[in-house]
């Protein structure tokens, strides 16, 4: 601390400064001198404190990337509906043009094929449906990404799933649990500040007084502020208190956050069991129905039964792409909680 000061003005005549020695211009110096540890605790709670600002930022970015991640899911889903729905649009009607050629004579072929045609117009319904929530998705990208113009074709695909003890071994990279050790550290340093706190700081201080007419002198000083020892410990207990809590809710977030990935990693486990069950079983079944059903109309039989069998395939393939979404989508958080961006 530096001041400066003017001792002893005189009321009777308070601008002549010659009257005594007390008279005086002092500037005075006073520092004080921390005790070993002090100046650390206090760089380590700012250290602290600065880890979780950047654990914070880093929290942000990657739940920006796991919405990024999503809705670049959500439009591969759409785009495969989409090719799905077009697929299935031609196929039923090539087959009503067959089945009119067949059956032009029978008196429920007009009934039959109207009903296809009703079907087609569905299909093409539902794919301008998809078109508009493409738009939708492909808007909330730009603005995601910050991009203003965006060509995107993305597919679905099934990321390689490691070993589970390999996303637990990146535990420690999950910005929450960053957040979380980070606001322990401080807790620690702030307690042992505290401790080195109980014991005040001495200080030094030097001052040096003008005077006219009169010898100029020099003071030294040195000397310590009386603590409340009260007050001192209360605030050491409240640190320890604090410390406490702090570790009770790092070992809370890192068992929520092992729990979860356990939780994801199953997750995905069964969707990769559903996606080859559907694969392996049911489409080969509906595929050797739809092949028999196409011999049926060649033949000249009912074409209402050619299209329950093409919807059945339409339900499988829609589940399986259905699937397939949910697996990048849930693989995204996946990615966040192991702070992988």
């Amino acid at each position: 601390m530096l001041s400066f000061s003017i001792t002893d003005i005189r009321l009777d005549n308070p601008l002549r400064r010659t009257l005594e020695p007390m008279q005086t211009h002092t500037l005075s110096f006073k520092q004080r001198i921390p005790l070993s540890g002090t100046l650390e605790s206090k760089k380590a709670i700012a250290r602290s404190k600065k880890m979780k600002l950047v654990a914070t930022l880093n929290e942000a970015k990657l739940r920006l990337a796991e919405s990024i991640r999503i809705t670049v899911a959500s439009i591969a889903e759409t785009d495969a509906l989409i090719a799905l729905l077009r697929r299935y649009q031609k196929l039923l009607q090539k087959n009503r043009t067959l089945y009119n050629d067949y059956m032009q004579l029978a008196a429920d072929a007009q009934m039959q094929s109207l009903s296809a045609s009703l079907m087609i117009k569905r299909f093409q319904s539902k794919i301008e449906i998809l078109r508009g929530k493409r738009r939708s998705l492909m808007a909330l990208l730009r603005y995601l990404s910050a991009q203003k113009s965006l060509r995107l074709r993305p597919k679905l695909q099934l990321f390689r799933l490691k070993a589970l003890r390999y996303y637990l071994s990146r535990l420690h990279c999950s910005p929450r649990l960053q957040q979380s050790d980070a606001e322990l550290a401080q807790g620690r340093a702030v307690l042992h500040l505290r401790t080195l706190q109980r014991y005040p700081d001495p200080y030094l201080s030097v001052s040096y007084a003008n005077r006219f007419y009169y010898r100029d002198y020099l003071s030294i000083g040195a000397g310590v502020s009386l603590p409340i020892y009260g007050r001192e410990e209360k605030r050491i207990e409240e640190a320890k208190a604090m410390l406490l809590a702090k570790q009770e809710h790092y070992n809370d977030t890192e068992a929520k956050l092992r729990s979860e990935i356990v939780r994801i990693y199953a997750l995905l486990q069964g969707y990769r069991r559903q996606l080859h069950l559907l694969h392996d079983a049911n489409v080969k079944q509906i595929t050797a129905m739809h092949r028999l059903s196409l011999d049926a109309i060649e033949s000249g039989e009912d074409l209402i039964s050619y299209t329950k069998v093409l919807q059945e395939a339409l339900d499988i393939e829609r589940e399986t792409i259905a699937v397939k979404a949910a697996y990048m989508k849930v693989f995204a958080k996946l990615h966040t909680l192991t702070g992988e961006i």
